[in-house]
């Protein structure tokens, strides 16, 4: 069944500035709790109610643009709804490159989610400066107790080697973890070539994809054995979800832990959106008419509660069909143990 007809937001509808909720009384007495008593949740529809939805679950008062924090409410309301600063019940952790960032960012809109503002990175340095929850818990946003609070860290899958036992001392074996797997052997090229970008800054000529391409197979493949594939390489570790998951496997059950299909969300972003919500137990915002694709940039963007498109992603060169065919042979039997493991066939299993 088609979603119904979203009441799109105005630029005029958002300003939601102190100057006109700054007050408690104001933010207060504009929300009525009485109309959230309907069956049907109007605050995935209709930005008012969306707005009084968030003054009523959350501890800040809603900003333009949404995906901000907002203002943090006066003491004395935040004493009433018993706001505080809580450890992560949820974390976004990985995978580097499958769209997990953008995934968490779109959570953060959900009412009853209090979300970090950006990736705190906290277990990389644990061991260092670093020896207590408390100072984790000190970085997280104040929630009610209407709300989940939650973290992301798109390099926890792999690293620290220690981070499952880590995220199960600070937080609890309960915490619920999210891992968003894709294609491997494109996950390993947008990561090269991330980190190639980074080395090489500025637009690519043909030439300079070309050199790309040829120094990406060098480094991944190890010619000198007959192509076999160099399992040192930092890259090509990380696209082997199966051995990390086993790490994670070994601290948690599989009932705390979530694979999202990151080449499915591309497709059917609000069908992972919503096993992502039924995961954490939230009640279901997000909405198939909700979510479009920028045929500009080929992103996933959504246009409730406010249009918001991810940047132009980079595309990296095409590589010469042996390095393809390699890759995909050396992946296939790692994909096959994580279709044991996680009793799951994720969308791009098919793709070699």
């Amino acid at each position: 069944m088609d979603a119904p007809s979203i009441d799109a937001p105005r630029p005029n509808d958002l300003e939601l500035g102190p100057n006109k909720y700054g007050d408690s009384e104001s933010a207060s007495s504009w929300f009525n709790p009485g109309a959230l008593l309907s069956t049907s949740w109007d605050a995935s529809s209709n930005i008012r109610r969306y707005i009084a939805e968030r003054l009523s679950a959350s501890c800040y008062i809603p900003s333009n643009p949404l995906f901000q924090q907002g203002s943090i409410m006066k003491k004395s309301l935040r004493e009433r709804k018993s706001c505080k600063q809580r450890l992560p019940s949820a974390i976004v952790a990985g995978v580097k490159k499958c769209g997990g960032q953008q995934i968490y960012q779109f959570l953060r809109l959900h009412p009853q989610v209090a979300g970090t503002e950006k990736d705190l990175n906290f277990f990389d340095n644990v061991g260092y400066n670093v020896t207590s929850p408390e100072a984790y818990r000190l970085q997280m946003p104040y929630s009610t107790t209407k709300q989940i609070t939650m973290d992301a860290d798109q390099s926890l899958f792999q690293r620290p080697y220690n981070a499952p036992q880590l995220v199960r001392k600070f937080l609890s074996p309960n915490v619920k973890i999210i891992f968003v797997l894709c294609d491997p052997v494109e996950r390993l090229l947008a990561d090269y070539f991330s980190q190639w970008m980074k080395e090489n800054s500025g637009l690519m000529n043909r030439d300079e994809r070309v050199t790309f391409a040829m120094r990406f197979q060098a480094s991944a493949l190890d010619k000198t054995q007959t192509f076999r594939m160099d399992e040192r390489n930092e890259f090509l570790d990380l696209s082997v979800y199966v051995q990390h998951l086993i790490r994670w496997l070994q601290q948690f059950t599989t009932d705390s832990i979530l694979a999202v299909d990151g080449d499915l969300f591309k497709l059917n972003p609000a069908s992972e959106m919503k096993k992502i919500e039924d995961f954490l137990g939230l009640r279901n915002f997000f909405r198939k008419g909700h979510f479009f694709n920028n045929d500009n940039t080929g992103q996933t963007c959504i246009n409730f509660p406010q249009q918001f498109c991810p940047p132009r992603a980079k595309q990296h060169p095409e590589l010469e069909d042996w390095a393809t065919n390699k890759l995909c042979e050396f992946f296939k039997p790692y994909n096959d143990g994580l279709l044991d493991i996680l009793n799951q066939r994720m969308s791009w299993m098919n793709n070699c």
